[in-house]
C-alpha cells in the first residue's frame, strides 16, 4: 500500500542561504502546538542548528578553508535535524495530510516502510594520537537520522564490568583525562524516540599513553 511521507528531498535541493528560512518556517509552525507535543526537543534544536548555520554562512563568505568547513559542518547538523523531525512526522503520520503539511513539510506517495529497530553503530574506531590521557573515538552510523544520541561505556578490566561513560549525538569524540599507561575497552550503542536502543558495538581496545 502507497503511504504517504515527508519529501525530504524537497529541503536538502535548497539553495545553502534559503535553507535556514525553510527551517525556521518549520520550527514556528510546530513550535507550541499540541500535536507536535513529543517533538520538543527536535523544536529547539532547529532552531538552534538553523541560527549556528545563518552565522557560518556569513563568516564563510569572506573565504577561508576552515570557514567553508565549519559552514559545512553546520548545513550536515541542520539537514540532519530535519531528517530526525521527518522521521518522527513519518513515524505519528495517521492518514491525515494536514499533519505533516501543516508542519511545513512536503509529502510524497512511497512505498517505502519505516523501519522501527535501530542498528549498531558500525567501523568504531579507538585511535591514539600521541597525548597523553587522550584517545579519539569514532564509529559511523547506518540510519543517522534516527539516531538521538550515542552512548559509550568504558571497561577497564577487560571487559567483565562496564561503566557509563558519556553521551554523543556525534560520530566522533575526544576522550580526555583517562587514566594513564592502561588499556581501557570501549563500546557504544545508539539510541533513539521512543526510548529504543541499538545493540552494544563489539568492544574495541585502546592504550592510554
Amino acid at each position: 500500500m502507497l503511504k504517504s511521507i515527508v519529501r525530504k528531498a524537497a529541503y536538502k535541493s535548497l539553495p545553502q542561504n534559503a535553507l535556514p528560512n525553510f527551517a525556521m518556517n518549520v520550527h514556528n509552525r510546530m513550535v507550541g502546538k499540541a500535536a507536535y507535543a513529543s517533538f520538543a526537543t527536535e523544536i529547539t534544536q532547529l532552531e538552534e542548528k538553523s541560527e549556528a548555520y545563518k552565522i557560518a554562512l556569513v563568516k564563510a563568505a569572506k573565504g577561508g578553508t576552515d570557514l567553508v568547513a565549519m559552514k559545512d559542518a553546520a548545513k550536515k547538523d541542520l539537514l540532519l535535524t530535519l531528517d530526525r523531525i521527518a522521521f518522527q512526522l513519518n513515524y505519528h503520520y495517521n492518514n491525515e495530510p494536514t499533519f505533516i503539511i501543516n508542519a511545513g513539510m512536503d509529502m510524497v506517495r512511497e512505498r517505502k516502510t519505516i523501519r522501527l529497530g535501530l542498528e549498531a553503530p558500525y567501523q568504531f574506531q579507538v585511535i591514539n594520537k600521541g597525548v597523553k590521557g587522550e584517545l579519539k573515538l569514532s564509529f559511523k552510523l547506518p540510519d543517522a537520522a534516527r539516531v538521538t544520541n550515542n552512548s559509550i561505556e568504558y571497561s577497564l578490566d577487560n571487559g567483565q564490568n562496564w561503566n557509563n561513560g558519556i553521551y554523543t549525538s556525534r560520530s566522533s569524540i575526544t576522550l580526555r583525562d583517562l587514566p594513564s599507561r592502561q588499556s581501557v575497552l570501549f563500546r557504544v550503542r545508539s539510541m533513539g524516540t521512543f526510548e529504543r536502543k541499538s545493540p552494544w558495538t563489539e568492544a574495541v581496545e585502546g592504550f592510554v599513553l
